[in-house]
């Protein structure tokens, strides 16, 4: 399944506030859509296993989160998917490093 979930910039919504900013912790306004994608994403993939208790199924992409964040969360839950990047050590679990974060 590719994806590539809202951007924290902004676009339609009010773009997040930086994590290095005065305001801690920062406004996280476009949360709320990633979870629901994720959630939508989470269902689609139960639904593909109820059809086949087998499937193998891959979710990759651009979801514009933290691997701890409530939006990979919503993707994980119920155990529909897991994530490899878990299997790492802390210090290793990173997909791209921006503005040093």
């Amino acid at each position: 399944i590719a994806n590539h979930f809202s951007s924290k910039g902004g676009g339609d919504l009010e773009g997040d506030q930086p994590l290095e900013g005065r305001i801690q912790p920062p406004n996280r306004y476009s949360e709320p859509q990633r979870i629901e994608q994720g959630k939508l994403v989470n269902s689609f993939v139960k639904d593909l296993r109820a059809i086949d208790p087998k499937a193998v199924v891959v979710a990759a992409g651009d979801f514009n989160d933290f691997n701890f964040s409530p939006t990979l969360d919503a993707l994980r839950a119920g155990r529909a998917l897991t994530s490899p990047m878990n299997r790492l050590p802390a210090n290793e679990r990173y997909g791209y490093v921006f503005n040093g974060n």
